[in-house]
């Protein structure tokens, strides 16, 4: 647990900082949000005990901190190794492989930091910092310098040494949906003299005791898939992988909650939950109402497989409407997988669809003035997909439906 409270703080004859008080609850992530210059690394210095001339008390209950800055800072006539092992208490070798493993970081403990890329460094820092398992980790603005794919694969790495280490973090950044994404609360401040304005709690940002606990909620999907981006991202992450696979131009996507300003009669807050993607080539995000109705359906469709209860049962009418061809065989790919414990009862005179099927599992259904009649594929089929396609389409239950009269 952290309590910070600063009567105020001066730098020559500016007050920086006035009447803050902060209380950080353990394994909680907290990012406090300003204006630059308004004095947000003064208070992280703070905080650690980095600065004390100031008036006030700060109080953490482990000494066992870490600190990641906005530059590596690696020692540079020391290798990695050196690096990590001058400030480790433990001097485990193995333990260091599986720190640098997290995050994505092998054989390089014998590079010098000159020798790193900017995002190599970065992870070496980020190591660095959780080397000696510390109960409390402040952050100013660690990834800021770095390019966006790299920044993105960072701060997922860093939840999950969070994760492993029940670590309690105070960050430091301007950016508001890094913010978002990471933080169980948000801090906002104003300008010199800096103190807090706006406290914003991401409610959603709740915990599960398994990913089925998560499947089984009736909320909307693309809530579902904000909590799963949020507590389960290997599971997230096989969604975005799944699509990515349809759309090899995305590199990256995301679930976005906007709090509404509806009166509810509960008092409970409303949210609306949109998703946005991110281009190759493509400097902006691209968000989901300039998105093509096509990509928007097959994004909900693989959420709605892959966080679905298991044995649900999807009942889908006209399944290919707004797929493009190139969708509707992934998609169908996806039904048919076998680990998949769902069962799904489809229509489509889709020849794609018709064709991706085993004919095995086609039901033929034929309107005879008021009367519906459904047959098994096989007491007119036995022939291979595409020649029981060819076959299928040439019957007269097929090709005349309800103005066929039919001879059982």
């Amino acid at each position: 647990m952290i309590n910070i409270h600063i009567k105020d703080k001066f730098y020559q004859d500016k007050k920086i900082l006035e009447n803050i008080n902060i209380r950080v609850n353990e394994g909680e992530f907290l990012s406090i949000i300003g204006p630059s210059g308004c004095g947000k690394t003064t208070l992280l210095n703070i905080a650690s005990s980095l600065d004390k001339d100031f008036n006030g008390k700060v109080t953490i209950s482990s000494s066992n901190i870490g600190f990641i800055f906005q530059d590596h800072r690696l020692i540079p006539w020391l290798t990695v190794k050196e690096n990590l092992l001058i400030i480790s208490k433990e001097k485990d070798i193995n333990q260091i492989n599986e720190l640098l493993n997290i995050v994505g970081l092998n054989d390089i403990l014998d590079i010098y930091p000159k020798n790193l890329s900017g995002g190599m460094a970065r992870r070496v820092s980020f190591v660095r910092a959780f080397i000696n398992k510390p109960k409390v980790i402040f952050l100013d603005e660690p990834f800021i310098s770095l390019d966006y794919p790299t920044a993105t694969s960072l701060k997922k790495d860093f939840l999950n040494l969070c994760k492993k280490f029940n670590t309690t973090v105070i960050l430091v950044t301007h950016d508001l949906s890094e913010a978002i994404y990471l933080s169980n609360r948000i801090l906002f401040f104003s300008k010199n003299p800096a103190n807090q304005i706006l406290e914003y709690k991401n409610l959603n940002n709740q915990e599960f005791n398994s990913f089925n606990e998560l499947r089984a909620l009736t909320s909307h999907v693309l809530e579902k898939a904000y909590l799963c981006q949020n507590n389960f991202e290997d599971k997230f992450e096989d969604i975005c992988e799944a699509y990515k696979e349809i759309f090899p131009f995305i590199k990256d996507i995301e679930i976005m909650q906007t709090e509404l300003n509806i009166p509810n009669s509960d008092g409970k807050k409303l949210y609306q939950y949109m998703y946005r993607i991110h281009e190759d080539g493509v400097e902006d995000w691209i968000y989901q109402e300039q998105i093509s109705s096509g990509m928007k359906k097959v994004f909900l469709q693989l959420c709605y497989l892959l966080l679905s209860p298991p044995h649900s049962v999807f009942l889908i009418d006209e399944f290919e409407n707004g797929f493009g061809v190139n969708c509707i065989d992934a998609i169908s790919e996806w039904l048919l997988k076998p680990n998949m414990k769902y069962q799904f009862i489809i229509t489509s005179h889709h020849p794609y669809i018709i064709n991706h099927i085993p004919s095995k599992r086609w039901k033929i259904v034929s309107r005879n003035k008021n009367i519906i009649q459904a047959y098994e594929a096989d007491q007119f089929l036995d022939e291979s997909n595409h020649e029981s396609f060819i076959k299928l389409i040439n019957l007269p239950i097929y090709k005349l439906g309800a103005s066929t009269n039919i001879d059982n």
